[in-house]
């Protein structure tokens, strides 16, 4: 019972708070469901020794790599697949170690992303038939041309006679690399005898300048 302005009792129920409003249908109304929709967090998974997820994991990657073979009719290696998958997991989880720790490199994850990058290239060689040898001596190559460059950069920007020696020791690993890669692997004492004659050209030319 409720009462009018003017003091007089009225004869109407109080509203009932705990009631919730109805549809028009009679049914309550939904709520929404508002948990996250649960993702797929590699390290988590190992870090939890979470077993049978990762086995789920890896054989809905398995069973997709023989129904691409099938389809594209291909031949697949698939001991070279299976390190590309390790490695790429790697890779993965390296980043995410780096992402977690406000981007910084950590040793462990620094390590994973290492092994990662190694063992994904072997998967890679060995998944597509690469000529092993000249995609070594093309890494060491881009690798020692790399550091070269960097520690130039570290010298404000001036070449050592030892960082450009690495530099040219590089280029030629990296030469010699492609030609094998691309069947020219007969080629590479040309490269050494081009090298050799730059290397002669320019002690000539200094020696001019003097």
């Amino acid at each position: 019972m409720s009462e009018k302005p003017n003091g007089h009792p009225v004869n109407e129920a109080e509203p009932i708070p705990a009631e919730k409003v109805r549809r028009s249908n009679g049914s309550r109304p939904r709520t929404a469901n508002r948990d996250p929709i649960p993702g797929i967090n590699l390290r988590e998974l190992y870090e939890e020794r979470n077993w049978t997820a990762l086995a789920g994991l890896g054989l809905v990657g398995l069973g997709l790599l023989f129904l691409v073979e099938q389809v594209l009719d291909i031949d697949i290696n698939l001991w070279g697949a299976i390190l590309v998958l390790i490695g790429g997991g790697l890779l993965y989880t390296a980043w995410e170690e780096y992402n977690a720790n406000h981007q910084t490199w950590t040793d462990r994850a620094r390590k994973r992303l290492t092994g990662g990058a190694v063992i994904g290239a072997i998967g890679i060689l060995a998944t597509f038939d690469i000529n092993w040898w000249g995609a070594i001596l093309l890494a060491v190559g881009g690798w020692l041309a790399y550091t070269a460059y960097q520690r130039y950069e570290a010298n404000n920007n001036e070449w050592t006679d030892r960082e450009r020696n690495r530099l040219v020791f590089g280029a030629i690993l990296g030469v010699v690399g492609v030609l094998v890669l691309v069947g020219m692997g007969w080629l590479w004492p040309l490269v050494i005898i081009v090298t050799g004659a730059a290397l002669l050209f320019s002690v000539f030319k200094e020696r001019q300048q003097v």
